[in-house]
């Protein structure tokens, strides 16, 4: 399998970077309460913290960054962390579920370093995954639907090309139910976007090193890191 990002999305946004986190045999099933008693810490914490506001720089910037390619019809769309943040500041800390250990983590790590972070089973892509323009014939099955719904052409996609499905809508603010994670996932990916205008490198490097930890310390297996930038627009997963 290949991940790949269409060299489109660099020419619009040269200073686009994505990190990931690919983690093969994991163990992502039993008990996790050390896990979710650092999940609800770090919720509170965010709710609490004034320096994370839901109109801070590092979700607008992401605001005007979808504007650059179609967004789907009638909705204006945010980033994940800024509406997880947005939840946090109305009182909902006590009450956001933790899913599952992987997803638990992407959020902590979404709303402590303020950046768009997502997870996907890979046991479940057929083709490649490619971040990409739609053409407006891909599928997308959301979260609490029956039946697919089409995309925007144009708009930037997550693309398992075997199937012709999006994993990801609006870039990276919508997962779908296809490829999500459950107690069988045993090979996973942990997206963590960056502008690098708004957040710096080693800021991304940081939230990555702390996602392996995560990862290596409540769901085992074999965790490595990679990168997709401008200089580097395909990997092997």
């Amino acid at each position: 399998m290949k991940y790949i990002i269409d060299p489109e999305v660099f020419r619009e946004v040269p200073d686009f970077v994505r990190g990931i986190v690919v983690i093969r045999n994991l163990d992502h099933s039993g008990q996790h309460e050390p896990l979710g008693s650092l999940f609800r810490k770090e919720m509170y914490q965010a709710a609490e913290d004034g320096g994370r506001t839901t109109t801070d720089r590092r979700i607008t910037a992401w605001e005007e960054t979808y504007k650059t390619f179609p967004l789907p019809r009638g909705e204006r769309i945010h980033p994940g962390h800024g509406t997880l943040l947005k939840r946090l500041k109305k009182g909902d800390a006590g009450r956001i579920p933790f899913i599952s250990p992987l997803v638990a983590i992407s959020n902590m790590i979404a709303v402590k370093y303020m950046m768009p972070c997502g997870v996907f089973d890979t046991g479940r892509v057929i083709g490649d995954l490619t971040l990409t323009a739609a053409t407006g014939e891909e599928s997308f099955l959301p979260f609490g639907k029956d039946t697919p719904t089409s995309v925007v052409p144009g708009e930037v996609i997550l693309l398992d090309s075997g199937r012709n499905t999006v994993v990801c809508r609006a870039w990276n603010s919508r997962g779908g139910q296809t490829t999500a994670v459950s107690a069988d996932t045993k090979n996973a990916i942990i997206d963590i976007d960056c502008l690098s205008h708004i957040v710096g490198h080693d800021v991304l490097d940081e939230a990555l090193s702390e996602a392996v930890s995560l990862v290596s310390q409540f769901c085992g297996g074999l965790v490595r890191v990679e990168r997709l930038s401008s200089d580097n627009r395909q990997i092997a997963i």
